[in-house]
């Protein structure tokens, strides 16, 4: 069964949620612009790098585009552990 989760427009991707990856030096959440298959061990690796982002953002933009994104990361994050519990089978990320 396939499911999408939409992280963030495109635009707000490319200008916000990839410059904060590459100044945290996050590997999995470049991959997610054009979808990238996760196990459930990959999960805990994703969730830290978001948290990550997340400081980031809170620091590096402090306007109305960082309450969006902020909100994003954490429904990310929540929607991630919750699948930690199933029984292992891939997850893919989409930016829809």
């Amino acid at each position: 069964m396939a499911s999408t989760y939409p992280l963030s427009t495109e635009d707000v991707f490319n200008a916000v949620w990839l410059q904060g990856a590459e100044k945290i030096g996050a590997q999995w959440i470049p991959l997610f612009s054009s979808g990238v298959p996760l196990d459930q061990d990959d999960i805990p690796a994703v969730c830290d790098e978001l948290q990550a982002l997340q400081n980031w953002v809170s620091t590096a933009s402090p306007n109305p585009v960082h309450e969006y994104i902020s909100t994003r990361i954490e429904m990310t994050i929540e929607a991630l552990q919750a699948t930690i519990s199933l029984v292992p089978r891939p997850t893919t990320i989409w930016i829809g």
